[in-house]
């Protein structure tokens, strides 16, 4: 289990009670993560290797991560994750930030870099080699997350194109 005080705010386990809560956030951050129906958004976070919230009396950030192990890739494949199954063809051995979500109001206050911060410790913990993420280019560019991911260390190691609609900025941070 993991726990972090950070200020005012606690790191942990996404619990089954917190599910709605982090549901109802990643929709009100669309286009810039992905929108779910609860009943995939729920799957996801059963499925995930690692699933962080962060609250303040209420849900106000969340991360849902995957590693590339063969029962995390074989459930990805099954609901095929595009992305994922992207990654898996250029970087081994990683944790993947499938989504990452914080509330207006508590943005620019260090609790996304706390949550990558979980997510680089849990990611060595593991042996794993690196980080991974996308970031949109289309819908909307997420200009705000390039300079996140700048932040973090992450580099751009591929552009994929799915449609004239949707297309990601592939991202990798190596873990020390």
């Amino acid at each position: 289990m993991y726990i972090l005080f950070v200020s005012d705010y606690l790191i942990e386990d996404i619990k089954e009670k917190d599910i709605y809560n982090c549901y109802l956030l990643n929709e009100s951050n669309t286009p810039n993560v992905g929108s779910e129906t609860f009943k995939n958004f729920t799957n996801l976070i059963e499925n995930a290797d690692l699933k962080l919230c962060v609250k303040d009396n209420k849900v106000i950030a969340f991360a849902v991560c995957f590693t590339d192990s063969p029962k995390t890739t074989s459930y990805l494949n099954s609901i095929n994750h595009m992305n994922f199954k992207q990654l898996k063809k250029m970087v081994k051995n990683f944790v993947y930030i499938d989504r990452i979500a914080v509330d207006d109001k508590y943005r620019n206050l260090g609790i996304g870099s706390d949550l990558y911060k979980k997510i680089f410790q849990y990611g060595k913990a593991q042996n794993l080699s690196a980080v991974t993420a996308e970031i949109n280019y289309k819908p909307i560019e997420n200009e705000t997350s390039f300079k996140f991911h700048r932040k973090h260390n992450f580099k751009e190691i591929a552009i994929k194109k799915y449609s004239n609609k949707y297309e990601v900025s592939f991202q990798k941070s190596n873990i020390n």
